[in-house]
């Protein structure tokens, strides 16, 4: 079914968005205060794309689409 000198692949995209890294000086944008259960407010920051923002999936898109290229320029698709 596959030529010779032929790759096939697949990857899963689940936790695609935990792998986008948010700057650091871009962290203070995704935070927020929240009370804990002894009632101390805690400040939390996203260290990684948040699902639910509504730019994450526009964010997505520009990163894969450069792994496409990358890939189609090495004649991996």
């Amino acid at each position: 079914m596959v030529p010779p000198r032929m790759f096939v692949f697949s990857f899963h995209l689940k936790s695609a968005y935990d792998h986008i890294d948010i700057c650091e000086e871009h962290r203070k944008f995704l935070s927020f205060k929240w009370p804990s259960s002894d009632g101390v407010m805690k400040f939390y920051e996203f260290k990684v794309l948040t699902f639910g923002l509504t730019s994450a999936p526009y964010v997505f898109t520009k990163v894969v689409r450069q792994l496409g290229k990358y890939w189609r320029g090495r004649g991996h698709l």
